[in-house]
């Protein structure tokens, strides 16, 4: 459940027979009205696991499904007057090396305050995870990628024995602009071996260019 900043619009996603759907309410005379739906493509689940996200106004959503083809993808609306409407192509998920589906936006989509920049996790890539920044060009009507993040450990754990594996993009926030990005990695059991990725820590922070996209670490949360 979202809630724009100003309290007027309401966002929810489903669960069980409700969840290839997602809801839009706004309030009007002291209620709630539904007034929009969004349906998954052949009604797959949508808006599964934080993979929802409004901006503060209430004018840009995006949401995810992870099952379309096996492969998922993330879509975002726009408002203009009382129309909703495509923002940009529909971004598909990508097979990891080992042919599974990359759980595109399943544990967290971000939207910058101004519906410009995407922040899709995809945490079960290769069993290690990843996050995708993108950034919307009007003059195409495109989201064009601008970066990749990994975790600073790319190796690809063994599940034998209760191993884990990294699960980076678990968790995600961002600033408003989304300049600036903190990432968990879940690490699910950590490393077999020696215990790279600690259970359930924040990774590092993550500083984004707006101008330029450029990458770098600003810090290590404990």
């Amino acid at each position: 459940v979202l809630l724009t900043d100003n309290g007027n619009t309401l966002l929810t996603s489903g669960a069980g027979t409700a969840a290839n759907k997602i809801r839009l309410y706004e309030l009007t005379n002291n209620t709630f009205n539904l007034t929009t739906q969004f349906y998954g493509l052949n009604y797959t689940i949508i808006g599964k696991n934080k993979s929802i996200d409004i901006t503060g106004d209430g004018t840009v959503i995006a949401y995810s499904s992870t099952q379309h083809n096996n492969i998922g993808y993330v879509k975002v609306h726009k408002k203009e007057g009382n129309v909703w409407s495509a923002k940009g192509q529909t971004i598909y998920g990508e097979l990891d090396r080992n042919n599974e589906k990359s759980n595109i936006g399943d544990n967290g989509i971000k939207l910058s305050s101004d519906g410009n920049r995407l922040i899709v996790s995809c945490s079960n890539y290769n069993r290690i995870g990843k996050v995708d920044v993108y950034d919307f060009n009007s003059n195409t009507d495109k989201w064009i990628k601008v970066s990749t993040i990994h975790s600073t450990n790319k190796e690809w754990f063994p599940m034998v024995m209760g191993g884990g594996y990294g699960k980076f993009g678990y968790g995600i926030a961002c600033n408003a602009n989304a300049s600036r990005l903190a990432i968990c990695g879940s690490g699910i059991n950590g490393d077999l071996y020696n215990n790279i990725i600690p259970p359930g820590r924040v990774n590092l922070g993550f500083s984004t260019c707006v101008n330029c996209s450029t990458v770098e670490a600003y810090g290590c949360a404990p």
